[in-house]
């Protein structure tokens, strides 16, 4: 069966719907959402679509942002959409561009700064229960602390997010 895309139907594609190719991917390893799917299937489509510079990818469940870096990596403009703030969140910083000094400036920064840290035990915010029982009051705590010290971090938001991805 075809489509006006002349696109064939048939299960050569069921391997790159799922995310197992991602977990050995750079950057789209940074976190993988149960229901993504492979990088190589844009690569797939791309080439049986002739998608190129000229062309616009969109993507209204972006996730984890899979198809704008894939997108990216082939020149190809994409828009993703996402209900989800944190999966917005994900794949705005995962197709970022990032200079290296900076990151490592940010990263020698809040290395210093965690490393004067005081590891008093401390009140933590209130979480749902299902965290509290997840994780322990100690993990918590860490976790606020490395957040207020990358917040603290004197380089741009696009580092500071970085870091907190």
């Amino acid at each position: 069966m075809t489509n006006r895309y002349n696109i064939t139907y048939n299960k050569e594609l069921k391997d790159f719907v799922t995310p197992k190719h991602l977990k050995e991917a750079p950057i789209h390893n940074w976190l993988v959402f149960p229901h993504s799917y492979s990088h190589e299937l844009i690569s797939i489509l791309k080439e049986r679509w002739h998608l190129g510079s000229g062309d616009v990818i969109l993507d209204p469940f972006c996730g984890a942002g899979t198809t704008l870096l894939a997108a990216k990596k082939y020149g190809i403009s994409a828009k993703g959409y996402d209900i989800s703030p944190f999966a917005i969140f994900i794949s705005n910083v995962k197709a970022r561009n990032y200079e290296e000094p900076a990151l490592r400036d940010c990263w020698e920064e809040i290395c210093r700064k965690a490393k004067k840290s005081v590891k008093a035990d401390k009140k933590i915010k209130n979480y749902p229960e299902l965290v509290l029982k997840a994780l322990p009051r100690q993990v918590l705590s860490n976790f606020e602390s490395l957040e207020a010290i990358i917040a603290q971090c004197t380089n741009s938001s696009r580092e500071r997010d970085f870091f907190r991805l």
